[in-house]
């Protein structure tokens, strides 16, 4: 709301906040089932954030405009509200997840860290990168692009390892390792991962 006070702002940010702390919660009671799991998780988070991103996008104007009525200021909240769920019901809690399951245990520890060191540039570069839009909408679309992009990558190359053994994935890495893929026969190789 445009006129807001600092202290109703401060009342919305907690809101906001308590949102997506709902969908962290949200991912974990359904990150490990197998109807859902890891893979689909991102894949879910990532397409809604294009969705309602996109949304707003292309709303701008009717949303935001200072003279818009209280019922247009009110959906620009719920909306953006939502992709602060789904972004935690989605990457922000799965990419941690993964990182930690997807390597080898003899460089586990090494990628996992590699992995986080990318994240955190990703995030510099996309923070440099908003400020100096000049438009506010902008952000949304930058995050529409952002968000699809992300769903591609995850559909294209993010294993689902939800209900793995990670000493089967351990032997999977191994048997790839040394050239011998057509004599593992455990889970991994499992089209459903």
């Amino acid at each position: 709301h445009p006129h807001a006070t600092p202290f109703v702002q401060m009342q919305y940010t907690v809101l906001n906040s308590a949102i997506a702390l709902c969908g962290f919660y949200c991912a974990s009671l359904v990150i490990d089932k197998h109807w859902y799991g890891r893979r689909t998780c991102q894949m879910v988070g990532f397409l809604m954030l294009f969705f309602l991103n996109i949304i707003i996008f292309t709303n701008w104007a009717m949303l935001t405009d200072v003279n818009a009525s209280v019922a247009a200021q009110n959906w620009f909240q719920a909306i953006y509200y939502a992709t602060s769920f789904f972004n935690q019901f989605g990457p922000n809690c799965t990419t941690w997840l993964v990182a930690g399951e997807i390597f080898p245990t003899e460089i586990r520890a090494a990628n996992h860290g590699f992995a986080a060191t990318m994240g955190k540039l990703g995030a510099i570069i996309s923070s440099i990168w908003i400020l100096n839009l000049s438009n506010p909408k902008d952000v949304f679309l930058v995050s529409c692009v952002w968000a699809i992009a992300g769903a591609l990558i995850t559909w294209i190359f993010l294993p689902d390892t939800t209900g793995m053994n990670l000493k089967d994935l351990d032997t999977f890495h191994q048997h790839l390792v040394e050239d011998r893929l057509e004599q593992y026969v455990c889970e991994a190789i499992n089209p459903k991962h």
